[in-house]
């Protein structure tokens, strides 16, 4: 029911928007992803990100309001290490990978003649896919055991996210922008716990996205 009426939303904006002069963007590059609170120490991993968007003018004076869809690749690599006197050690290594479409809104700032437009704004996010590949295992005195997997890891992760974006873009020649950006994810996005050894840690952790972006404005 909430997809729904999400849904619902977004086309009301759109329809809402329409009357406005606009402009298509298309646009794609990279994302270097991480998380954040009990996953923090987790390693960042390289993806993609590209999708269309939309740019609104003259809703806010000295403003460009920018929505559309795109498809991000996120993901992380944790690794956890543990041993004690007793001649015992745990290791546990997760690669996770997944894959969202985002809905966005930003909101960019004419600052006069400058070809620079700093943006703020935000994003709902919905996981298409997740795929989780790692080893388990350590040593007990003459006893050790080592275990792999390669699963799907969707059951393992919330299908909805949300957060922030903050970030710039380089227009050049009025048809060409180059863009950084950052997401800053607000919501849980990992349902699992974690097990290392004879321990169980409940995960709370966002998403962290840092964008790199090349596009050509239609």
């Amino acid at each position: 029911m909430k997809k729904i009426a999400l849904l619902i939303l977004v086309c009301v904006i759109g329809v809402s928007l329409s009357a406005y002069e606009s402009g298509f963007v298309v646009f794609g590059g990279a994302t270097m992803s991480w998380a954040s609170g009990r996953l923090s120490e987790a390693d960042s991993k390289i993806g993609f990100h590209g999708g269309v968007s939309m740019e609104h003018f003259g809703i806010i004076p000295n403003t460009i309001l920018e929505t559309g869809l795109r498809f991000n690749m996120k993901g992380f690599d944790y690794v956890e290490r543990r041993s004690s006197g007793y001649q015992s050690s745990y290791y546990f290594f997760e690669n996770i990978s997944m894959s969202y479409v985002d809905f966005f809104a930003k909101v960019k700032l004419d600052i006069g003649n400058l070809p620079i437009y700093p943006y703020f704004g935000g994003y709902a996010a919905f996981l298409l896919s997740a795929q989780s590949e790692g080893q388990y295992g350590g040593d007990m005195g003459s006893y050790s055991w080592h275990e792999e997997w390669n699963k799907d890891a969707k059951d393992d992760l919330n299908t909805f996210d949300f957060g922030l974006l903050i970030g710039a873009d380089l227009v050049i020649k009025d048809k060409f922008y180059l863009g950084v950006g950052f997401d800053f994810g607000l919501s849980n996005f990992y349902t699992a716990d974690i097990t290392v050894g004879a321990s169980t840690d409940s995960v709370s952790s966002q998403t962290r996205g840092l964008l790199f972006s090349v596009g050509y404005i239609f």
